[in-house]
């Protein structure tokens, strides 16, 4: 219940500007969950879990010391991780440069190229020739190659099978294709640094590891001791089991390439992923950012009936009047008019007698931002009873000893009145006016009196209300 609450008094306080920073923070630690995926990311989240709890824990118990040397930890620990994962920072921003809200692909490969590769690999396989191919993906790997010799030139079977040839000064190194021409040859790639891997693997194999570990680049890789060829791709080396497959690994290398459009790879972020980022980027809100200016407001308002069937009469409530608790932002909160405020409950299916209604915190019309925490009472009594309309005589009640003489007759107009009462209580024989004066009567010759509905009675009310008394020498 308090945590409801708390999240309800959250939702009160919360501003656009609060939102808009959720979503930043939130995308943030979206690229962040992506990075904790890889092993090394994972060893580094469990080290800090624990680490800051105790934080958390020394800041709570007021453990100055303890609360200063985590501090100061910190600081070194953030340092750290910026020095040892560089390589993963760059890579991230590279990504983020990629991105494109507009414009269409600037990968233009001629429709062949991925068939040309693989009749390549197949010869340098059949003849045992070493070849190394460098297909760029999104990231740019020209911070990660070296000692390349510039060709920029078109893809062809005989150029591939020249470059790799024994005698040709670049056969040792990589190709590296950009934008579906053959940019440099003779490079040389970074070593990888998985020493399990790297073991028991040659210079070639390990320079495509090393790359694929650093870059999104698919890199072909064919032994020359036994022909075989690898794949190397997002931080793997392995064989491939048939041609067709490298053929399928180029095509959907090749359809990947060009401007990502935010719009579109926001949609294919995992839903389980984006969830988590945002739920603790509220969490981090609510924990370290969320304003604490909530005020409370006690107010009367009156209840008001509605929804009351044609026919029925409802006696007031009691209580008439309830207290509101509201509370809020400060502003919402001490601005609102409490004259409009009212209570309102629904009598549509009220059955007749006394009869207890709850009443709710919700239909007061208040702000978004202003929510009713307590009312007082938070139930009333309503008395409801059908009722039925009769036609009766209006007798003039005159004030005092005041009579009028019967040789001077009064025009009473209109003589009858139809008044509503209880279904349970029989009609009166006349309904009686307010006191009249005779006085005044001689003096205007005309003049409007009131109706007495009494409690006694059981007349609810009556039509019309007002009657008008003439003297026959004042007609109207």
């Amino acid at each position: 219940v308090h945590l409801l609450n708390y999240l309800e008094e959250s939702r009160l306080v919360m501003t656009w500007i609060d939102v808009l920073d959720i979503v930043f923070i939130g995308a943030f630690l979206s690229i962040c969950l992506v990075w904790l995926q890889r092993r090394a990311f994972r060893s580094v989240l469990f080290a800090l879990i624990p680490l800051l709890f105790i934080f958390f824990a020394a800041n709570s118990l007021k453990m100055y010391l303890t609360s200063q040397l985590f501090q100061f930890g910190f600081i070194a620990l953030t340092i750290a991780v910026v020095v040892t994962f560089q390589d993963d920072i760059r890579r991230a921003f590279d990504g983020l440069a990629s991105w494109r809200i507009w414009g269409s692909s600037q990968f233009n490969a001629p429709s062949n190229l991925a068939q040309i590769l693989v009749d390549a690999l197949a010869y340098f396989s059949k003849e045992r020739i070493g070849a190394l191919i460098v297909l760029q993906g999104r990231e740019s790997i020209s911070g990660h190659t070296r000692a390349g010799i510039p060709l920029n030139g078109k893809i062809s079977m005989p150029i591939l099978q020249s470059i790799f040839d024994h005698h040709s000064p670049g056969h040792d190194g990589g190709v590296t294709i950009i934008n579906g021409i053959i940019d440099e040859i003779g490079v040389h790639l970074p070593l990888s640094r998985n020493s399990e891997e790297t073991g028991r693997l040659g210079t070639r194999h390990a320079a495509a590891l090393g790359l694929a570990e650093k870059c999104d680049a698919l890199i072909l890789v064919v032994s020359e001791e036994t022909g075989t060829i690898s794949i190397g791709q997002n931080g793997k080396l392995w064989p491939a089991k048939s041609g067709s497959m490298v053929r399928t690994l180029i095509q959907e290398h090749f359809k990947k390439l060009g401007p990502t459009r935010v719009h579109r790879s926001l949609f294919h972020v995992p839903w389980l992923r984006l969830t988590s980022a945002f739920s603790i980027a509220f969490i981090f809100w609510c924990l370290f950012a969320r304003p604490t200016a909530l005020v409370q407001r006690m107010v009367e308002v009156p209840i008001l009936y509605r929804g009351l069937s044609n026919g029925w009469e409802a006696k007031p409530p009691i209580p008439s009047k309830i207290k509101l608790t509201l509370i809020g932002p400060d502003g919402p909160v001490t601005g609102l008019d409490a004259a409009n405020l009212s209570a309102s409950i629904d009598l549509s299916k009220v059955s007749e007698g006394t009869q207890t209604v709850a009443l709710s915190t919700e239909g007061f019309n208040l702000p978004t931002r202003v929510k009713v925490k307590h009312l007082q009472p938070n139930e009333v009594k309503v008395t409801a009873f059908p009722t039925h309309s009769k036609v009766i005589a209006v007798h003039v009640r005159w004030a005092g000893n005041d009579r009028i003489p019967s040789s001077v007759p009064v025009l009473v107009t209109p003589r009858k009145a139809s008044v509503r009462l209880p279904k349970s209580k029989e009609a009166p024989q006349f309904i009686e006016t307010e006191e009249v004066n005779l006085a005044e009567l001689q003096a205007k010759g005309s003049i409007k009196v009131n109706l007495r509905i009494t409690s006694e009675s059981g007349v609810i009310e009556s039509n019309p209300s007002t009657i008008t008394l003439t003297l026959p020498n004042n007609p109207q």
